[in-house]
């Protein structure tokens, strides 16, 4: 798997947190680090 997120997986995360109706922090506090980690 690569390194890198693609633009489309971070379309995806950003989407989620919109939809999510939680702030940036609040989403990224619920979700793994090596998910939103965009080096992980």
């Amino acid at each position: 798997m690569p390194k890198h997120k693609t633009a489309e997986q971070w379309l995806k995360l950003i989407e989620q947190q919109e939809l999510s109706g939680l702030s940036v922090t609040d989403f990224c506090t619920q979700h793994t680090d090596t998910e939103l980690d965009p080096i992980g």
